[in-house]
């Protein structure tokens, strides 16, 4: 039994091609209307996680302190901290979603109870803690901004840190 030239320049050409195929390892890949390479996806999901949540929970601050306290002169900064945060939520969430990214469901203690904020009758308790989980995000989105190649991300990165920084600023002032 012999093999014939047909088999062997079939096996050949076969062969040629597996070859070939596994050195296009830098091929482009297309998502939609843009064309990237596999290393702009690369992103840290921890740090999106994070971001995610502690932008949740700077709203639910906000709520619960718009809702609870007293306050008057504070009453309309924090309400532009929770439009300005729940813009950036909505930023965030259709990044995710044009990037085909599922942010995880936050769970967490806010730390701060109705009854707490009722009690604090200069807010400086509620305040504090909103001014360090604003703190913390702001750390978070400077990661991303800084190791991210993803052009949208590190532009939301960019505008939300200006955001932040103006209202952690106008908190400090609160606090004192």
């Amino acid at each position: 039994m012999s093999i014939t030239p047909f088999v062997l320049i079939v096996l050949l050409i076969t062969s040629f091609l597996i070859m070939y195929s596994c050195l296009e390892k830098d091929k482009q890949y297309t998502s939609g209307n843009s064309s990237a390479t596999l290393a702009e996806y690369d992103l840290n999901f921890a740090l999106l996680a994070d971001i995610n949540e502690s932008n949740l929970r700077v709203i639910q601050l906000t709520d619960l302190i718009l809702n609870e306290t007293q306050i008057q002169p504070s009453i309309s900064f924090i309400s532009q901290i929770n439009k300005d945060h729940s813009e950036i939520q909505t930023q965030l969430k259709k990044l995710l979603e044009d990037n085909l990214i599922i942010a995880p469901k936050p769970i967490f203690s806010l730390g701060l109870t109705s009854e707490m904020v009722k009690n604090d009758l200069k807010g400086t308790y509620a305040f504090t803690i909103l001014k360090e989980v604003v703190q913390s995000e702001i750390e978070f989105l400077q990661k991303i901004k800084s190791t991210t190649i993803n052009q949208d991300f590190k532009q939301f990165a960019t505008d939300s840190v200006i955001v932040l920084q103006r209202n952690q600023s106008q908190l400090q002032k609160l606090i004192r």
